[in-house]
């Protein structure tokens, strides 16, 4: 859409301005924002975390796991949860709000934080900014947003090789 006012404009000058999220907010989100789970399936576990696999003698001193129980992972040291699945793969998806001022402006920036991972290999997480939600003091509100692809019948299928534009 294009700019129609005065606000609107500005709004659309300054997002342009705005700076990349950093490395330590995107550690952050990926360290936070998912679940911590080891699958277990047939005497071995695996971490959603680092795709590490865990021999079921580390798994519990029984050498038996029940769901709900908790483990330590021996490759990356988290705390995991214990769900029983024949899972080989899995994929997260979740939103990451940073707010933050720009001139006179509070801004929300909500980013999609995806995370796959295979059974023994390393994590692939991505981060892309979707929304921002640009408010004055008056509690009037922009938003700029990437474009969504109705067609696929998802609320947050994101065109993210559009640019973000004033919606």
């Amino acid at each position: 859409m294009r700019p129609k006012n005065d606000r609107q404009r500005e709004v659309v000058a300054l997002s342009a301005t705005l700076p990349p999220i950093t490395e330590k907010q995107k550690q952050w989100a990926f360290n936070h924002c998912f679940a911590k789970k080891a699958f277990l399936c047939k005497g071995k576990a695996w971490c959603s975390s680092c795709g590490g696999i865990i021999d079921a003698d580390t798994v519990s001193p029984l050498g038996v796991a029940m769901c709900g129980e908790t483990i330590i992972c021996p490759h990356c040291g988290r705390k995991l949860e214990v769900e029983v699945r024949r899972k080989q793969k899995h994929s997260e998806k979740w939103y990451y709000t940073i707010l933050t001022t720009c001139h006179g402006y509070q801004v929300c920036r909500n980013f999609s934080v995806t995370r796959f991972i295979r059974r023994g290999e390393q994590p692939y997480c991505d981060i892309e900014e979707v929304v921002q939600n640009w408010i004055t003091e008056g509690g009037h509100e922009e938003v700029v947003a990437r474009p969504i692809n109705a067609i696929a019948g998802y609320y947050d299928n994101w065109v993210t090789g559009k640019p973000m534009d004033l919606r």
